[in-house]
Formats: structure tokens, C-alpha cells, sequence
């Protein structure tokens, strides 16, 4: 099993990041979930009157990313985290799905405790970007987006 280690980047694509977050909306939920069969891997966790589902699929860079790859040096994982929240009673619940990419050869076992891991750091970020509205911003240099 193979987690990201240092020097290694585990990234999840935000709204804001254009070409990319586009190709991944447009593209590898397609291709995670059917297209090439992806491996996978499930985790469900029961608590506080609520379960939680996830689903994580892993693949390596295709055709449609290539060019895309250029701005990210030695990618070699996308990732597809899905995860499906039922409180109490509530049968529908809310579905999210986040998108990752990765330097690291990654499995989908091993893409899933990277991204929880990672979801630790980014949850301590999220008022930052509440209360600033940073995945709304539109400024990009460079590469950014």
C-alpha cells in the first residue's frame, strides 16, 4: 500500500480551477465509473444518527488530461472520492463528489486513506474559505487556472 509521502502532492480540484475542474466534471466520473473499470474501494461509518458511505475510484492519466498534466509535474493518479451522507431518518441524504489529483501511484485503498488524511487538513481550512469566498475567486496567475 502506497499513501503520499513527502514530496509528493495530493490535490483536490476546486470549482475555480478551470480547464481542470471542467475536465474532471466532464470526463473521469465517466471513466472512474464505467468506461475502464476502475478499482475501487468502499468504506461505511456509523455515527451521532448518521451513516456515511464512501466510494473512492483511482486511474491513471488519459488522453483527455495530457495536455493538462503539463501544469502538474509527475502526475500519476486521478481520484474520484464519492461519498453519501444519510442523517436519521432522512433516505435520500446528500451525495458529494470531490475529484483528486496525485504524484504518487496510488491504488484506490490507498487513494482513500490519503484523501481522509488530507480532508483533516482541509477541514481546517474551510472557514478560510467560507468566510473569504475563495472558491469563488476567479483570479488565476500563471498556471493557477
Amino acid at each position: 500500500m502506497n499513501h503520499c509521502s513527502k514530496g509528493e502532492y495530493l490535490l483536490a480540484i476546486k470549482r475555480n480551477q478551470g480547464r481542470l475542474n471542467e475536465a474532471c466534471n466532464q470526463h473521469l466520473n465517466a471513466v472512474a465509473l464505467s468506461k475502464y473499470d476502475s478499482p475501487s474501494y468502499a468504506t461505511e461509518e456509523k455515527a451521532h444518527g448518521r451513516t456515511e458511505k464512501r466510494m473512492y475510484f483511482t486511474c491513471e492519466p488519459f488522453d483527455d488530461f495530457v495536455d493538462l498534466a503539463m501544469g502538474w509535474p509527475e502526475l500519476k493518479t486521478l481520484g474520484i472520492a464519492v461519498s453519501h451522507r444519510i442523517e436519521g431518518n432522512d433516505k435520500t441524504g446528500e451525495i458529494n463528489i470531490n475529484y483528486y489529483i496525485c504524484s504518487a501511484e496510488l491504488d484506490a485503498e490507498s487513494f482513500a486513506h490519503s484523501v481522509r488524511g488530507h480532508w483533516g487538513i482541509e477541514s481546517m481550512y474551510w472557514s478560510l474559505d467560507v468566510s473569504m469566498r475563495e472558491d469563488e475567486c476567479q483570479i488565476s496567475l500563471g498556471n493557477g487556472g
